[in-house]
């Protein structure tokens, strides 16, 4: 299939249920079906069809689109305050490198953490679940945890606080 096209599962009132492709760019072209590939596949042979009838009728058939891949060169322009800028010179230059590569270590810092948090986050939340399933010595365990963020240096806590029942 060349075009784009998307699908739907239709309910009508009185329970019957069928899927629907629909081309995005082909005017009125649809397919139909019990399931999802039966709708896409009827589409395709309607796409090819609709292209076919185009053609015999002289109707203009739209180009096909494409997803570009972004790309990026590598630079951008970033705004801040005069004070936020002299203090990241006055940082980078006490470490002894450049300015773009003080902002380029913070973006790829901040991107760890962003990652990292939401590793730990995932991590944390499975283990309160299977905490909060057990029970030892007659006391139960809620569990409280600290993540890192950007906004702090704190470390991963996680503390276990036990109460009876």
């Amino acid at each position: 299939m060349k075009y784009p096209y998307n699908v739907r599962l239709i309910k009508e009132t009185n329970g019957e249920e069928y899927w629907v492709a629909r081309s995005e760019s082909l005017k009125g072209c649809i397919g139909t079906g019990d399931t999802q590939e039966e709708a896409v596949k009827e589409l395709e042979e309607n796409e090819i069809a609709w292209i076919e009838t185009a053609l015999e009728y002289g109707t203009e058939i739209p180009p096909v689109p494409f997803d570009r891949e972004e790309e990026y060169s590598g630079k951008f322009t970033v705004r801040v305050s005069p004070f936020e800028h002299r203090r990241a010179a006055e940082q980078a230059k006490k470490q002894g490198i450049s300015l773009n590569q003080y902002v380029s270590d913070a973006i790829v810092n901040y991107n760890a953490e962003e990652r990292t948090a939401g590793y730990i986050s995932e991590s944390v939340a499975a283990i309160a679940q299977d905490i909060g399933r057990r029970s030892l010595d007659g006391m139960t365990y809620t569990i409280t945890a600290i993540v890192p963020t950007q906004l702090t240096n704190e470390r991963t806590k996680i503390r276990l606080n036990p109460y009876k029942q």
